[in-house]
């Protein structure tokens, strides 16, 4: 088995400063009507992309977003929103970070060199066919995220994979055909893990690949 799984707590021992509202961000969206944002290149600054508001049918796609503290700040009340096919990459920060109280669907985005690659909190995410690379603290930070599903995403070379914690009331979430990679992701000496997890309160744990085998969790 080339995945280890560790549990810890105190939860979020890499705690970071998360953005606030009067960040300046190179492309603004607020808005509660049918929108897409496309095919822009954003660096250099505080945010890329920075989305508040609603999101009523809301498309984000096909932008490259490099060199900023977060490449990608969704923050909204009610609506849909898609964010998909985005380059979030070399970020000082965050590649995407997610806080929403409706879903976010984030598919075949390519999150790499950051320190998190995707921060998502308090609402349900549908993530597919990612690719979560180099993050030097977490690939994923997974928090109070309810019903969250992954899918067919691949992780390699991240300090830690995916980070799962919960500071608050119980949640499950679940993964099907999650590829864990060796560091060079090549398809080689991998694990493909399908799981569904109920995360108790005040608990946390992350999983990663490792080139040596690691013991079940006993709890």
């Amino acid at each position: 088995m080339l995945v280890f799984i560790t549990l810890s707590n105190p939860i979020h021992p890499h705690k970071l400063q998360k953005p606030g509202w009067r960040w300046r961000c190179r492309n603004r969206v607020q808005t509660n009507f049918p929108f897409t944002s496309y095919n822009n290149t954003a660096y250099n600054n505080t945010v890329g992309i920075s989305l508040e508001g609603d999101a009523t049918n809301g498309t984000i796609y096909s932008n490259n977003l490099t060199n900023n503290s977060a490449g990608m700040v969704l923050v909204f009340g009610q609506g849909y929103l898609q964010a998909r096919n985005n380059y979030a990459c070399d970020n000082s920060i965050y590649g995407i970070f997610g806080v929403t109280a409706e879903p976010l669907y984030l598919d075949n985005n390519t999150v790499c060199n950051n320190q998190i690659g995707m921060n998502l909190e308090m609402s349900v995410f549908f993530l597919s066919n990612n690719t979560i690379s180099g993050n030097s603290v977490y690939g994923v930070n997974l928090s109070r995220a309810n019903l969250t599903s992954f899918t067919n995403d691949h992780y390699y070379n991240n300090s830690v994979d995916l980070y799962v914690e919960n500071p608050a009331l119980e949640y499950t979430y679940n993964l099907t055909n999650e590829i864990f990679d060796n560091p060079a992701g090549a398809f080689e000496n991998y694990t493909n893990i399908t799981l569904y997890d109920s995360v108790f309160p005040l608990t946390s744990y992350q999983i990663s690949w490792s080139n040596a085998l690691s013991p079940l969790p006993t709890n």
